[in-house]
């Protein structure tokens, strides 16, 4: 139905015409997205559809032109972004409705809420603290008290009724996204690691036993799986039981490169492992900053820095260069069919 759909419709042949490429990369959901925020613009100016699509095109081609902004040229622009504006002039359209409203008030958070928040707690507040004075007279310092431990109620029930509402004016949009028919590019390349301690074997491996799946319903040649791992805190820089836990470690990382051989003689499959540095508030070698240090450790690694607590990473080392992206999961969190990709 989608392919006959978006074969028969005029709409989508004008918007297919995108001079910035984009539109034809999209997902269907995202193509869906501005065809429906063009239905709605349509219905709003009281034009046709047809003809706001052309509308579109035609801003788009003179936006590239000016070559000023490459956002411009690309007919995502004028119908959720900056250049909706520009779009209800050019349709010549004086009316304002919703969907103008809804475009103000994402362009304008910060006014839109807290002036609502405002309204919502001032009328209330006002009319209750002016009833309980007519009902009981009270003297100004009274007053101040009933007043001040009214705040925090009439607060609460303001700020619930502004979710309620705006959750209805300005509905959650997803995020326009690319789909990627072909896989992932080696521009995109993904690297999904898990932050955790290397405390017994049977916790190693489950966490193995996890990259595995995460792989099995991941797979493309450009998402790579690591686990950023540090041992349990200690009295001593060193314990016996590290060297052991740490083979077997890298043991099961490479018995899964082996099970899952990369087409292009990479590594699928990572270690990346730090010592213990001493922590003098918590009176114990630690990993640095626990799992948030991991994470910037490693971002770091991306970014090229060489001096980390990292003392062991398997594999190619020039592999971490090519990586743009990191989703990062807890041990406990699942990874699902494709979601690396749809990330």
């Amino acid at each position: 139905w989608t392919e006959y759909f978006e074969e028969l419709s005029l709409v989508e042949q004008s918007l297919r015409q995108d001079p910035a490429r984009v539109y034809p990369e999209m997902d269907f959901e995202s193509r869906n997205l501005l065809r429906n925020e063009l239905e709605l613009l349509a219905r709003d100016t009281r034009t046709s559809e047809v003809k706001v699509a052309e509308t579109v095109l035609s801003l788009a081609q003179a936006g590239k032109g000016t070559g000023d902004d490459p956002l411009k040229g690309h007919v995502g622009y004028y119908l959720l972004d900056e250049g909706l504006s520009q779009l209800t002039k050019a349709l010549g359209s004086k009316r304002f409705g919703m969907r103008q409203v809804r475009s103000v008030m994402r362009a304008n958070p910060n006014l839109t809420y807290f002036s609502l928040l405002g309204l919502l707690f001032t009328l209330p507040f006002a009319l209750l603290l002016q009833t309980v004075y007519s009902l009981l007279n009270l003297g100004p310092l009274q007053l101040i008290i009933c007043g001040l431990l009214m705040v925090a109620p009439i607060g609460e029930i303001a700020i619930r009724i502004l979710h309620a509402l705006l959750m209805r004016i300005v509905p959650p949009r997803p995020l326009p996204k690319i789909e990627f028919r072909n896989g992932i590019p080696i521009e995109y390349s993904t690297m999904v690691v898990v932050p955790t301690l290397l405390t017994s074997s049977s916790d190693l491996r489950k966490l193995l036993k996890q990259l595995e799946v995460y792989h099995l319903a991941n797979q493309d040649p450009h998402i790579y799986f690591a686990l950023l791992t540090d041992f349990a805190d200690a009295p001593t820089q060193e314990e016996a039981s590290d060297s052991q836990l740490l083979k077997e470690a890298l043991d099961g990382i490479a018995a899964l490169n082996k099970r899952y051989p990369h087409p292009d003689q990479l590594e699928y499959f990572h270690l990346l492992h730090r010592e213990r540095r001493y922590n003098p508030q918590e009176g114990a070698w630690i990993g640095w900053e626990r799992k948030r240090g991991k994470l910037i450790e490693f971002n770091a690694l991306l970014a090229g820095e060489e001096e980390t607590s990292f003392t062991v990473i398997s594999g190619n080392r020039e592999l971490l260069k090519t990586i743009k992206y990191v989703i990062t999961l807890d041990s406990d969190t699942q990874l699902p069919k494709e979601a690396a990709m749809r990330l």
